[in-house]
């Protein structure tokens, strides 16, 4: 099920300068997508076309949802200052007709009994992000949008955060917005990547990954190289890397194979063999390197 579809949208404040230029999107039942682009590429007002805080310039939405099914955590937080943690959550809880309980269990499940009676304006900006996004996902959103979710936390309370969004139920559809593109790997399956209001990349993450998966391997051995043999491994393969620990090679260029059996040959014990792995910051320095 598509909760919403954007069709051709542009967003202009003034209607020469356009933020957002022919923005095709679809955002489905079952979703984790993860919305990556440098600063003033148009990513928060996207992020408000779908809430419907912005009217396009032009283009169509198409909406499936209901303002009730979603939850929205903004990056300047949308909680009460001059509230407590349980004010908070309850005036929430109260404005979404959540049931009472829903409250507790948020306290429990996300370690806030230490900050419960707390005034919000006491708080760390940490503690300030945890709040907010209880109160982001009070309701239970199906559409639940998060920009930032993780910033300000410190380790536990990200990890906390990253594994509560992880389990959130399935059959919902979650948008991510984040620069820090290892929270994005780990909690997102699909990815849009927006560069100057345009939308360059929308992925799935695997195939992403795989497109841009790097030829290089890693050998490694459980005993040392010595200068002997180093020179012996690059008298027959030049273009290999050879540490004390350590043989890299590019996959383009030679056969696994080939060089196993050199190391083998010279008496290398191996330990094992890794391919290494396309990360997503990796490619989206290497797209935007093109695009520039």
């Amino acid at each position: 099920m598509d909760y919403i579809e954007l069709h051709n949208v542009a967003k202009s404040f003034d209607n020469k300068n356009y933020i957002l230029k022919d923005i095709n999107l679809s955002l489905h039942q079952g979703d984790r997508v993860g919305i990556i682009g440098g600063i003033g590429s148009g990513k928060t007002t996207l992020l408000r076309i779908i809430l419907g805080l912005y009217t396009p310039t032009s283009g169509e939405i198409n909406r499936n949802i209901s303002n009730h099914e979603i939850g929205y955590l903004p990056s300047t937080k949308g909680i009460i200052e001059e509230f407590t943690v349980r004010e908070n959550l309850i005036f929430w809880s109260q404005t979404y007709q959540s049931p009472p309980h829903v409250v507790e269990e948020l306290i429990d499940s996300l370690n806030m009994e230490k900050m419960e009676n707390k005034k919000v304006s006491l708080l760390s900006s940490g503690m300030k992000q945890k709040l907010a996004f209880a109160c982001s996902i009070i309701h239970s959103p199906k559409l639940l949008i998060l920009d930032e979710p993780t910033i300000n936390l410190d380790v536990e309370n990200r990890s906390l955060i990253k594994r509560y969004i992880q389990k959130y139920p399935r059959e919902s559809c979650i948008v991510i917005t984040s620069h820090n593109f290892d929270d994005i790997e780990h909690m997102c399956n699909r990815i849009v990547m927006i560069v100057d209001g345009t939308i360059k990349v929308k992925e799935e993450l695997n195939k992403l990954k795989s497109d841009f998966q790097s030829s290089l391997v890693t050998i490694r051995t459980i005993s040392k190289i010595n200068q002997q043999q180093s020179i012996l491994i690059k008298e027959e393969f030049p273009n290999v890397l050879v540490k004390d620990h350590e043989v890299i090679l590019d996959k383009q260029i030679y056969k696994l194979n080939d060089i196993l059996l050199k190391l083998i040959h010279l008496n290398i014990e191996i330990r094992d063999a890794l391919e290494n792995e396309a990360i997503l910051e990796d490619i989206y320095l290497r797209l935007n390197k093109k695009e520039g």
